[in-house]
């Protein structure tokens, strides 16, 4: 009797183990469905973005300039240089090739990221549904980019209460080429971009976003190879991205 009511109950737990994944096949389908038939759907989006500042600590040091950019809208960008409203170091302006003149007439970070703020949340385009999260991208995203990025946030968020950034993911180039490549003596961006060959940046915020989109296509088509998975697969839906560099 035992034995019989263990096969039983272990027949009952398949079938229903089956009904749940034809539902959540059926679900997946839908949402699939739903989405390519629908022009005004955008889903999970991609936003690349970057960072020149007066130097490399993102506790103590400024945003002088900035560029975002919508992955499939290569001419969707906003840019600007900022005015650090302090000295900047001669080794920066070398660099980055801004000079202390190009300050006069700009405001601080503060005056610019309500704007940044909205173009990120989708204010760039009209008659769109709103989309949960926002994918952000930059190369060192965690350990640089993301943090200029929020502490600039913090102070908006203190003015305007609506303000949240709960709805941005990071993903960090930096991490995923680590993880995809580790053979390669350097991950730095300069150095992907060698090796596929494609054009460097010039330590201009728009410049090197233009690389760092290049060089993360790069990466995903690699990456989509080795998992035999197309390549859009990921751009559709970049938690799967998200996934494969930190768990």
């Amino acid at each position: 009797m035992m034995n019989y009511n263990y096969i039983k109950n272990l027949y009952i737990s398949r079938v229903i183990l089956n009904i749940l994944q034809v539902i959540s096949d059926y679900f997946t389908f839908a949402k699939q469905t739903f989405i390519k038939f629908v022009p005004n759907i955008v889903k999970d989006e991609i936003i690349y973005f970057d960072f020149e500042t007066t130097g490399l600590n993102p506790y103590h040091n400024k945003i002088i300039e900035y560029c975002f950019m919508i992955h499939n809208d290569d001419n969707c960008e906003i840019s600007d240089i900022v005015n650090p409203e302090e000295k900047i170091e001669k080794k920066i302006t070398d660099i980055t090739g801004i000079h202390p003149d190009m300050f006069e007439d700009k405001k601080n970070i503060h005056h610019h990221i309500s704007k940044i703020y909205n173009f990120i949340n989708g204010t760039y385009k009209q008659n769109i549904l709103s989309v949960e999260r926002k994918y952000l991208v930059a190369h060192n995203a965690i350990g640089f980019d993301s943090i200029f990025l929020e502490k600039a946030l913090s102070k908006l968020k203190e003015t305007k209460k609506s303000v949240t950034s709960d709805n941005f993911v990071y993903i960090d180039s930096l991490l995923l080429s680590r993880k995809l490549l580790p053979d390669l003596k350097s991950h730095s961006l300069s150095s992907l971009a060698k090796h596929y060959n494609v054009a460097s940046g010039t330590h201009r915020a728009s410049s090197d976003v233009v690389c760092l989109k290049t060089v993360f296509e790069c990466l995903i088509e690699e990456l989509g190879k080795r998992n035999n998975i197309a390549y859009s697969y990921y751009f559709n839906y970049p938690e799967e991205i998200f996934k494969y560099i930190y768990y």
